[in-house]
């Protein structure tokens, strides 16, 4: 049985998916060990 993983990404990887459009200004993103996190807005 195979066991899927999340893709951990790194700094590098993280500013180029927001350089490229994938997130939004107003999006409310981390990235946090490696996982982007979506926080909840206060």
């Amino acid at each position: 049985m195979s066991i899927a993983q999340a893709k951990r990404f790194t700094l590098d990887e993280y500013h180029k998916l927001i350089e490229l459009g994938f997130f939004h200004e107003d999006d409310h993103i981390e990235l946090i060990n490696g996982e982007i996190i979506q926080m909840v807005a206060k």
